[in-house]
């Protein structure tokens, strides 16, 4: 952002934090969070040097988990990851990933982008 900043002229910024796709692993869990932790204080630190620069933060993590807790909300049948690239028996409309390895399918691109515009719209 620092480059965007001062080589750009960039004074908004939105910034999507990482979804953890793989919660169900502790190991991930704990690497996510401290990213999570990381990017917060990089974000706190960049604010205080540039007081004109607005940055935006999207919970794209809980907007993921939002769809898989609750898949019905979002006309969802599939919402797990599968092993071995093995493919969903659910029409592309009615699935979280595509491929199996964590690729969003279209309908999970737009309801992405309902969440990121609402996340814009409260900013």
């Amino acid at each position: 952002m620092d480059n965007l900043y001062h080589c750009a002229s960039a004074r908004y910024f939105f910034v999507p934090n990482i979804p953890n796709v793989v919660s169900d692993l502790p190991f991930t869990k704990k690497v996510f969070n401290k990213y999570h932790d990381k990017l917060k204080k990089a974000i706190k630190k960049f604010q205080k040097l540039y007081k004109d620069a607005a940055v935006v933060i999207w919970d794209l993590s809980s907007a993921i988990t939002d769809m898989q807790s609750h898949p019905n909300r979002y006309g969802l049948t599939q919402v797990s990851l599968f092993k071995n690239h093995e493919r969903s028996q659910s029409p592309p409309e009615e699935t979280l990933f595509w491929d199996g390895a964590g690729h969003f399918t279209t309908k999970t691109h737009s309801e992405l982008s309902v969440n990121a515009l609402k996340c814009l719209t409260r900013a």
